[in-house]
């Protein structure tokens, strides 16, 4: 069975001004930090085709972390979902608090990286609190009807270190 884990959400954006090409570019942006983020951490990510929602099964640990946009005051979330295989991959025998110190930590870098990729296009986000969620207040926010974008990747086989 194939795994498409990390996942990154966040919320369906009213469409921008460039239509389809205004979504692309979201979508390389935020896939681009997705996979420049777990490079930084000797993880390789091949992103998966975006998508509203998702019928594959959630991972064990969410973190998420509020945002607005600076100019509109739109609020926003980003949640990043991480199988509990890759966060032992990535922080060993660490405690179980420290990991999940660790997926709020990766989650509030990835919205870091995304937000000074926006700043090149005039976008300033306000980033706010990071919270853990369950499993299953993740598979609510992935029904098609909330309008959740979500971004997989599935991790390179033997490039994970």
């Amino acid at each position: 069975m194939t795994k498409h884990f990390p996942l990154a959400q966040s919320p369906r954006p009213t469409p921008p001004v460039g239509g389809a090409a205004g979504r692309g570019a979201v979508n390389s942006l935020v896939q681009g930090s997705l996979v420049d983020l777990f490079a930084a951490y000797n993880v390789g990510l091949a992103p998966l085709p975006t998508t509203w929602g998702t019928s594959w099964p959630v991972p064990d640990v969410s973190a998420a972390a509020a945002f607005k946009q600076r100019a509109t005051g739109e609020p926003g979330r980003l949640t990043l979902s991480i199988t509990t295989s890759l966060l032992d991959q990535m922080k060993g025998a660490e405690a179980a608090t420290v990991k999940m110190d660790w997926a709020r930590e990766l989650t509030s870098q990835l919205l870091g990286r995304i937000k000074n990729r926006l700043l090149h296009f005039g976008v300033q986000l306000e980033i706010g609190a990071l919270s853990l969620l369950s499993a299953q207040a993740v598979e609510e926010r992935l029904k098609p009807t909330q309008g959740t974008r979500v971004y997989a990747a599935q991790p390179y086989a033997g490039w994970c270190s």
